[in-house]
């Protein structure tokens, strides 16, 4: 029985789960934490993911990327693009209307990004597992359009997996809890908050199955917008009283964001905590301190709007769904912002229905998707039955710049809508078939997710013509739309991938890490080839001046290999390794001669010593040879 993942993709942070002995369990990394920073950093000679990405934000901003998510599916005239591009320390341009982060002049999509991430954790369970594993379950914000999820589906292609399903975090989450193990019927209500998106779910579940009503969200609130505001309110208040714009030093500015984040995890448990940063910038050529002292209460008042925002799209979920409060047995909290105090009380406050804090809310999302992944593997003989729902309405643009609904809102997936169409003119010998997605009745505001044509359509007057338009939704949510000439069984058709990637560019990254292989392992070898000679320079500098070792050799020995080393430090400092490589060859020659020597002369001296009552454990133990001494391991994790 094959191992598959199950992987909770967060914003701010991803965990991932597989089935062990028939239980979902959370996948520990190589650091040993249970989630691993959605954090990565990109430079010339290698690709860091996670915590160690994460480490070097605030040295290395421009190069660091966080929060991709929220770039997932969007265009890059987008609102809220434009909202974003003001809160991300590293460069995001514009490539045919998509939003790319730019890197040393290289761009890429957000789904490239997303994949050295999916490959990161996808490494971590197969580490754990001892084999390699092919399948998973990727979970997705609720209020994920078409366009997002498609390209999360591919970021999880482009990491080498097969991705059975993309779901909803919120039932993910509901899968987590085990509130169906006692076959009684319940109505509940997920609050899933995150770092980057808020999502809430109104389900039923009833003897095995599991089916959402309604969904509704935010993907541009979460945990962040609570660190902005902490952020704001400090930049704001240190430039009042040291007259210091942090917001204008990249680095400066990153330490803020940091100090942030972990200042809001203290006021969950803490009535205020301190923020303390020194040397934050400078101020007339002097130093400067940050030392603020930030209460809860404050840090409420500053956070409102988003606890009442939260509350206002559980509301809307609860009334979409045809329900009123007193139908939730209870609202299960999901993600780390809903360990906030104070947007737990509002939660209580407005519905007054018990808050279940049964899961851990960073770990749900993730141990739910490794349930449905063994479920879709056919390793489970579990009878469960998910389903999801739409979440938005789905429509063509008819005359007069009409929205015409065909798959309206929360309509349970998987799913197929036909309905017949005509002409609107005398022998219109083709029909453009705009996809919309949107609430509105007008077809110009609503989202555009797709054209395409339908052409050879006979002459004939207009109404007799019938076009015949299905759309069909996968349980992933992803949308073909077909149109198709009843009179003559012509079609054409379209998957919905605006947005993403094409197959043409997913086939181009495949076939770019296939063809630079050799020079990505070429790469590799000369960063060891240098490690490796700068921890043989360091370990002959520590010897070379040794008392015993100076008795042992000659003058001129330690002369010739002072040299060798001398000349091996220059090859370090020139970063040019062919140089490194012969440099730490020819100490190497000089110097294992030299090691032989002493420690020969070292066992000679030790068995000819007598042993003096007291110390001959002492006389026994001194020195550390080549032989015994460790290196620290090294703990920069790369993919």
């Amino acid at each position: 029985m094959s191992k598959v993942l199950g992987l909770d993709l967060g914003t701010g942070a991803s965990c991932v789960a597989v089935i062990e002995n028939g239980k979902p369990v959370v996948v520990v990394n190589e650091e040993g934490t249970r989630t691993t920073p959605s954090v990565v950093q990109i430079t010339k000679d290698e690709v860091k993911v996670g915590n160690a990405a994460k480490r070097s934000m605030v040295t290395n901003p421009k190069n660091t990327v966080s929060f991709i998510k929220r770039f997932m599916g969007a265009e890059y005239k987008d609102q809220d693009v434009q909202k974003m591009l003001k809160m991300v320390t590293y460069d995001v341009v514009n490539n045919s209307g998509k939003p790319y982060v730019k890197i040393d002049g290289k761009e890429y999509s957000p789904e490239q990004i997303s994949s050295m991430i999916i490959s990161k954790m996808k490494k971590v369970a197969e580490d754990y597992a001892g084999e390699e594993i092919k399948d998973a379950v990727i979970t997705v914000p609720a209020w994920f359009g078409d366009a997002a999820r498609t390209a999360t589906k591919t970021a999880g292609e482009l990491a080498g997996l097969n991705v059975l399903r993309v779901i909803n975090e919120p039932t993910s989450a509901a899968l987590a809890a085990n509130l169906m193990e006692d076959k009684k019927d319940k109505t509940i209500a997920v609050v899933d908050s995150g770092c980057g998106t808020v999502d809430v779910s109104v389900l039923e579940l009833s003897d095995g199955m599991a089916e959402v009503l309604a969904s509704n969200g935010d993907v541009f609130l979460g945990g962040q917008n609570y660190d902005n505001a902490i952020v704001d309110w400090v930049c704001s208040e240190f430039k009042k009283s040291d007259g210091v714009d942090l917001k204008k030093d990249n680095m400066a500015f990153a330490r803020v964001v940091e100090a942030a984040e972990k200042a809001k995890i203290e006021l969950s448990s803490s009535t205020q905590t301190e923020i303390n940063l020194p040397y934050i910038g400078m101020k007339d050529g002097v130093p400067v301190n940050l030392v603020m002292t930030l209460s809860r209460a404050k840090f409420e008042s500053l956070v409102k709007e988003f606890n009442d925002r939260t509350v206002e799209k559980a509301k809307e979920a609860i009334k979409k769904a045809n329900k009123q409060y007193s139908d939730l047995d209870c609202i299960l909290l999901v993600g780390g912002t809903t360990r906030i105090p104070s947007l737990q009380e509002a939660l209580k406050k407005e519905f007054s229905v018990p808050l279940n804090q049964s899961v851990n809310p960073d770990e749900a999302v993730a141990l739910g998707a490794a349930k449905q992944a063994d479920i879709l593997a056919g390793n489970s003989t579990g009878d469960l039955l998910l389903l999801d729902v739409t979440p938005l309405t789905l429509g063509l643009e008819t005359k007069g710049n009409i929205m015409t609904p065909i798959v309206e809102a929360n309509t349970t997936i998987p799913c197929q809508k036909k309905q017949v169409f005509t002409t609107s003119v005398d022998n219109q010998p083709m029909v453009e078939i705009n996809v919309l997605q949107g609430e509105r009745p007008i077809a110009s505001e609503n989202k555009s997710i797709g054209h395409f044509r339908l052409d050879g359509i006979p002459m004939a007057k207009s109404g007799i013509p019938q076009i015949e338009v299905a759309f069909d939704i996968d349980a992933n949510g992803i949308v073909t739309v077909t149109a198709k000439d009843l009179g003559t069984n012509k079609e054409q058709h379209i998957t919905i991938q605006n947005n993403s990637l094409s197959d043409d560019e997913i086939a181009k990254i495949k076939a770019d890490a296939e063809k630079y292989k050799e020079a990505d392992e070429k790469k590799k070898k000369e960063i060891e080839d240098v490690n490796d000679a700068e921890s043989y320079s360091y370990r002959v500098k520590d010897m070379i001046d040794n008392e015993d070792f100076v008795k042992a050799t000659t003058d001129d020995e330690r002369k010739t290999a002072q040299e060798k080393l001398n000349a091996l430090t220059e090859a370090l400092e020139s970063k040019d390794h062919d140089k490194i490589v012969e440099a730490k060859k020819a100490l190497e020659d000089a110097w294992n001669p030299l090691t032989k020597k002493f420690y020969e002369q070292k066992n000679t001296n030790t068995q000819e010593q007598p042993k003096e009552e007291g110390n001959a454990e002492e006389k026994n133990t001194t020195g550390t040879t080549e032989d015994t001494k460790e290196e620290a391991p090294h703990v920069d994790a790369t993919v």
